[in-house]
């Protein structure tokens, strides 16, 4: 164990230490956590996967806010950020999908109330009226479904009640965030139940930005509802409906230059810090000293609108038999803009940089607007499952079907400088290199819809009053159809009809442009339409043996699938378009314990899992742009533990640990800027190397060691109407690399965070009102880091709002 780790476990060891001083004869007892990680109702300790559960009350007193949060309160579940939810991601294991412009399904599954969630940019979004919240580890492909090779989250959103109750709460915090929800819930007539819940959430932008006029980013104005409708025909009837609508406009995480350029392009790197202090250097290399301060003229933002409707219909045939339907449709939209080249320099004065964002573009022959990113996607899905249970026999059989449509558009217009093209181009201009500047956005319009249907069957079968056998199989078929156009377009950037601040900007004759000789060197269209169809196996083998009453042991073998991608970027063509499917294989062996009459519970996994083929997104070295590619194989091994102690009546300990052994075990790879020990490899033929054999490294944001810890001391007052609670914890995470080329420049340190939270509830449970600290050390990490070369610089960085302490106060009253 080296120094680090060493460090890192002195607050779980100072907090064990203390847990053992205490007394074993308390009385207090763990309550028992209902989870339905199998899609049936069960005890947590029952379930023969590796599962953490947060319950509502326990994110509420957490400030757990929405599922970004999570990854901070988990700690196998990570969280990359991208410069919007559009291409953020979430992994396990060692296992993430990095989709930076669409076209492949993510490695972990989001499940809300029985409904797969399939657009990544859903997946971060405010937690409303929430119940509780399974984090599944491992391959659940049998029963969750195509893209749950990593694991899977279920959220379980409350129901009806049968009585009416409620709740109003209100938060506040010292950096200007407001956030209020309520619900309200009861019978509306006889065997009928309704509820009706909601949220909004303000954050003032963390991350100051000097430009004049310009927002501060980091902002959120969020707000959702959520409508519930429950109808009991008779005893043996259950019909739910559900619908949500959630809008989210944010201005982003933005790109911060932490290093401008160096070496070859020091020239670069100069400029850069020049623009970022408009010619005032030092001025410049306090932005970069900080990333906390860009200095951008054109604003980052997300404008995201996210609706569902669904029908889950329960029917008990009989006493053994009962059959479930899941009728859904999504619709998923978002539009988002970032300042490319993160200065403020512009095409009318572009400070000597290589690259320059325009900030709009006037050649679309669909639209004119200020955005850069534009996905629309929407999907059907429909499942049935019968479900059969007696003493001895659990066996569900089952149907999925999904049509799924996504559409983009990516304008990104920009001014390239005339020493990034190619001798002998032909490009117009006086032939002194570094004073002309070309126009080039390619836009490109892309459409795809997957068509997915599988069946599936999973049996439990108790052989002995003390053994159970559990297998399941799925069986995937998907197929795709793809189309595709990119049109290109090269030429001097100061001609007036992409100058916005002439008259003929929003005056552009596309098609007579094109047609003149001048510009048909220059330009081009991509144009291909492509089918795909893939299909495999999913499933799982296992046996699960309770020693005694309270403790059981489990081995299990898993499969999961994802079926084939789609190359949604600017280099896109008809040999790249289709990214081969992924296959995982997992083996785990676990145990569910409680001890000392239920005041201890210790749950925990060895696990060995391989991915082959995973899907993921990477950036192109010196470009802005990225490619859809499989990454390989990659292999991971390692250590699930979940720890809840009742020392006492009135104090509980818990605490979570992950140690994943994780290494690419065959993949190629680019070198990294200015690399020279490795890069051996001449993958381009011209007698230099330009490549890597990155085998043996870590994945992408894979902490070796990750840890969590939590004290709750409650301390009734016989004498007030009321009575308080204080509440530490701690999270760990060790330093993690975030591209696949392991660049030293994109590896993050680890990091430590301790949040503190002190409360006083009524006795009957009407109101809470708790003043929480988040951050308290005031500790640093960031959300990603990155590298784009004569465009962003040698080094930037995406900044987390919880890499900042702050407080706050929230009050709740329920009725």
């Amino acid at each position: 164990m080296n120094n680090k780790h060493k460090h890192a476990v002195k607050p779980l060891a100072a907090m064990v230490l203390t847990s053992l001083s205490l007394s074993m004869n308390a009385q207090a007892a763990i309550d028992e956590i209902i989870v339905t990680a199998q899609k049936r109702e069960q005890n947590l300790q029952d379930v023969p996967i590796s599962v953490d559960v947060l319950t509502a009350d326990a994110m509420r007193v957490s400030k757990i806010d929405s599922t970004i949060d999570l990854a901070l309160n988990v700690p196998s579940l990570t969280f990359q950020q991208g410069f919007s939810s559009l291409v953020s991601t979430f992994g396990m294991r060692g296992f993430s999908t990095f989709t930076l412009d669409g076209g492949i399904q993510p490695s972990v599954s989001f499940v809300i109330d029985g409904v797969p969630i399939s657009r990544v940019g859903e997946f971060a979004a405010e937690l409303g009226d929430v119940e509780r919240v399974e984090i599944l580890r491992g391959p659940q492909g049998t029963l969750f479904g195509r893209n749950a090779t990593a694991g899977a989250i279920n959220i379980v959103r409350k129901k009806p009640t049968e009585t009416l109750e409620g709740y109003v709460e209100a938060s506040v915090t010292d950096d200007d965030e407001v956030i209020t929800r309520f619900s309200v819930s009861g019978p509306l007539t006889e065997g009928v139940s309704g509820l009706v819940a909601g949220y909004g959430k303000q954050l003032d932008g963390y991350i100051d930005n000097l430009y004049p006029g310009s927002k501060d980013n980091g902002s959120e104005d969020n707000w959702g509802v959520l409508g519930k409708l429950q109808f009991n025909p008779s005893d043996d009837l259950e019909i739910l409906l559900t619908g949500d609508l959630r809008r989210q406009d944010t201005t982003n995480s933005p790109s911060a230059t932490l290093i401008p350029e160096q070496g070859d392009l020091a020239f670069v790197g100069f400029l850069r810090t020049q623009a970022l202090g408009n010619g005032d250097f030092a001025k410049g290399q306090q932005v970069l000293n900080d990333p906390y301060t860009i200095n951008a003229n054109y604003d980052n933002y997300s404008d995201t609108e996210n609706w569902g409707v669904s029908a889950d219909i329960s029917w008990n045939i009989n006493a053994n038999l009962s059959l479930k339907s899941i009728t859904a449709y999504r619709d998923f939209r978002i539009a988002t803009a970032f300042d490319v080249d993160a200065t403020p320099a512009t095409i009318l004065d572009p400070m000597g940089l290589p690259v320059v964002h325009f900030e709009r573009t006037n050649y679309s022959p669909n639209s004119r607007h200020d955005h850069n990113v534009i996905f629309d996607t929407d999907y059907f899905s429909q499942e049935f499952r019968l479900e059969y249970v007696d003493d001895r026999v659990q066996w569900i059989n089952g149907f999925y079907f999904q049509d799924y449509n996504d559409q983009s558009s990516n304008e990104t217009p920009l001014a390239f400088v005339d020493y990034f093209f190619e001798p002998g181009a032909g490009l117009p201009g006086d032939g002194v290199l570094g004073n002309n500047y070309y126009f080039d956005a390619p836009e490109v319009e892309a459409e795809a819809t997957w068509t997915n249907w599988a069946l599936f069957s999973d049996l439990t079968f108790r052989l002995t009053d003390s053994v159970e056998l559990f297998g399941g199989l799925r069986w995937t078929q998907e197929d795709v159809d793809f189309d595709y156009s990119r049109r290109n377009i090269i030429g001097p950037a100061e001609a007036p009809f992409f100058n916005p601040q002439s008259a003929d900007f929003v005056n552009l004759d596309l098609d007579a442009l094109l047609a003149d000789p001048l510009w048909s060197l220059f330009q081009g269209v991509t144009e291909f339409s492509v089918t795909d169809r893939s299909e495999d196996w999913s499933g799982r083998i296992g046996v699960s043996w309770d020693a005694t009453a309270d403790v059981n042991f489990y081995v299990s073998a898993s499969r999961g699938f994802i079926g084939s991608g789609i190359s949604f970027g600017r280099v896109a063509n008809l040999d790249n378009a289709i990214i081969d499917p992924s296959i995982a294989e997992a083996y785990e062996l676990g145990m569910k314990s409680s001890w000392f009459d239920n005041t201890l519970r210790v749950n925990g996994a060895l696990f060995w899992q391989e991915v082959e083929d995973l899907q993921t997104t990477n950036q192109i070295p010196g470009t802005v742009n990225v490619e859809t590619l499989n990454a390989g194989t990659i292999t991971s091994q390692g250590l699930e533990l979940d720890v809840t102690w009742a020392a006492t009546d009135n104090l509980t300990f818990s605490g979570a640990l992950s140690y994943i052994d994780a290494e690419i075990d065959d993949l190629i790879q680019p070198c990294y800027p200015g690399q020279v020990a490795g890069c051996t490899i001449d993958n381009s033929g011209d007698g230099f190397p330009d490549a890597q054999d990155v085998a043996g490294n870590r994945p992408p944001n894979a902490p070796e060691l990750a840890y969590n810890v939590r004290a709750r001391y409650d301390m009734p007052l016989s004498s007030m109407p009321f009575d308080t609670f204080v509440q530490v914890s701690y999270v760990w995470q060790d330093e993690v690399q975030f591209k696949l080329d392991s660049d030293p420049l994109t590896e993050m340190d680890a990091y430590g965070l301790m949040d503190v939270v002190f409360g006083i509830e009524d006795k009957a449970g009407k109101y809470q009102i708790t003043v929480f600290g988040k951050n308290v050390t005031d500790e640093d990490f960031y959300a990603g880091l990155e590298v784009a070369e004569g465009v962003i610089g040698r080094q930037f960085a995406r900044v987390s709002r919880a890499a900042q302490s702050y407080y706050g106060i929230k009050a709740r009253y329920n009725f």
